[in-house]
Parts: C-alpha cells; sequence; structure tokens
C-alpha cells in the first residue's frame, strides 16, 4: 500500500523530479507553499520541524498544516521534520495521533543498530495508520565551515543504508553526501559517486536534507540518482523576512502586522516555486 508521502515521491522520481519539502513555521508560510505548488500544479510537502512545532504548539501547528492543506488544489503531504537531537518515540507517537500524514525518525547520531531498532519502532507505529516514513542513516553537518574531511566522516554508508530500509520498512530514506544544513552565503559539494553506491543498493526514495545550499546542477545530477525529496528550510524562511524587511523598508509608517506579514507570504511563496521548477533530473 502506497501512502500519500510514498506516492508523491514514487511518481516525483518515476518523472525524473524531486518534490520540494518546505518547513513552515506560521501560517503564512504553509500558505505559501500551497499557493507555490497550485500555481505550478506540482505535488509538494508541507512540513514541520521539531523547533517550529515547539514555537506554535504541536496540536497549532498540525492544525495549521491541515488548514493550509484544505486550500490544495494538487498533492500535498503533510510532513513532520526532525530536529537537532535523535527522535523521540513518544513525541512521535503523538504527531501520529494528531493526523500528520508522514513523519521523519532521526536516528542517524545512533549506533546503527539502534537507528534500526528505533526506526522500526516508528515504522510499527506510523504504518497501520496510513502514516509513511522517512528514516535517516549518515548524518548533515551543520557547519557551515566544516572541512571536506569532517562532512566525510559523517557521510552515509551504502551497506548502513541497505541495512536499515531492508530491515525496517522505512518508505523513504534521507541520506548524507555533502549537503549542509542551514547554508545560505555558501555553497555544497555533493559525493554523487556515493550517491549512486546508495542508489545501487536501496530501492526507496532518497532524501536531502540541507537543500538550501545545493547548487543547481548538483542538485539536478542527484534527482537523475534516485533523490525525490528535498528539504529546504533555512531559505524558506530567509525569503520570508526578505520580503517582510523590504515592505517595511519601502513603507517605514506601516502599522498593519498583517500587511507586512503578507509581503513575506508573497516573497516566500515566489521563492518556493523558484525552488521547485529547479527540481528536474539532468
Amino acid at each position: 500500500m502506497d501512502f500519500i508521502g510514498t506516492k508523491i515521491l514514487k511518481t516525483a522520481r518515476d518523472r525524473g523530479l524531486a518534490a520540494a519539502a518546505f518547513d513552515a513555521f506560521n501560517m503564512e508560510s504553509a500558505q505559501a507553499v500551497v499557493m507555490a505548488a497550485n500555481e505550478l500544479s506540482l505535488p509538494v510537502l508541507l512540513q514541520v520541524g521539531i523547533d517550529s512545532a515547539h514555537y506554535m504548539g504541536l496540536k497549532t501547528a498540525i492544525q495549521t498544516l491541515k488548514s493550509a492543506k484544505a486550500e490544495a488544489k494538487v498533492d500535498v503531504c503533510l510532513h513532520f521534520d526532525h530536529g537537532r537531537q535523535t527522535s523521540r518515540i513518544e513525541q512521535l507517537a503523538e504527531v501520529i495521533e494528531l493526523g500528520i500524514e508522514s513523519v521523519m525518525v532521526d536516528g542517524s547520531a545512533l549506533p546503527i543498530e539502534d537507528n534500526i531498532s528505533l526506526t522500526k519502532q516508528v515504522v510499527g507505529l506510523a504504518h497501520p495508520r496510513g502514516i509513511s516514513v522517512e528514516a535517516e542513516v549518515g548524518r548533515v553537518s551543520r557547519d557551515p565551515n566544516a572541512t571536506t574531511e569532517e562532512i566525510r566522516k559523517i557521510m552515509t554508508q551504502p551497506d548502513d543504508a541497505a541495512r536499515l530500509v531492508e530491515e525496517t520498512g522505512a518508505d523513504y530514506l534521507a541520506v548524507s553526501v555533502g549537503s549542509i544544513s542551514g547554508q545560505l552565503t555558501t555553497q555544497s559539494t555533493l559525493d554523487l559517486e556515493r550517491l549512486q553506491q546508495i542508489r545501487d543498493k536501496v530501492d526507496a526514495p532518497l532524501v536531502f536534507h540541507g537543500g538550501t545550499g545545493i547548487p543547481e546542477d548538483q542538485l539536478q545530477a542527484a534527482i537523475g540518482l534516485g533523490v525525490a525529496k528535498v528539504n529546504i528550510a533555512h531559505g524558506f524562511r530567509k525569503s520570508f523576512l526578505d520580503g517582510v524587511r523590504q515592505h517595511l523598508a519601502d513603507k517605514p509608517e506601516e502599522f498593519d502586522p498583517r500587511v507586512a506579514l503578507a509581503a513575506g507570504t508573497e516573497s516566500a511563496k515566489a521563492f518556493a516555486m523558484r525552488r521547485m521548477m529547479q527540481m528536474v533530473a539532468t
């Protein structure tokens, strides 16, 4: 049985595309994602990360995603993204009960056996409720100044990727081949050879985190190797603030926050559309 997240990713991969996944942090950002998807007639993953869920409140965050999705004219999958720490089974169980459609379990900092054990538990909770599961093996650096050697040490080992998917039944797999989370002023260099080795061993759709800083040509080459979901958070948030800042610079007398936030929504929508249009395999 294909759940909506799996359906979107497999369909995208079969068409030589990747589905963009944007982290929402308030109502306006969630609306911007759906507006962009509607305008381009492309499926999308609308997701919320743990930090944003804490900011909004978990129930409010999930309801915000649901409300935004109600305006969608295309396939939209509501996804719960990870945080900086190893995922907690209790929190993921709560998210599953709140009606999310896809959930990420991040055991990437654990030994592979413990990662497999944690992921299996989450799959056991999610699949009976029709919820797809994203796992991760290898870790994506959060340090824009990390050296090539530091990044290489935490990249995904192809055999570990194969083990995790085979032994857990995870629906898609986040891998580390050189992307860096939070990159706004520099760009990543991907190890496409390693990605090919992972692809040779793993049939499940692959996921990239740290999508903001991946150069377009490398991203499109990776999509050709089976990457079917690309997470974009930092660039999306910055685009929203850029719109608000520009509006306030142009109209310093503005006193209505709703008008300023609407400018942020339009800026974030335009950014999302640009990134979605880049996600085509070469």
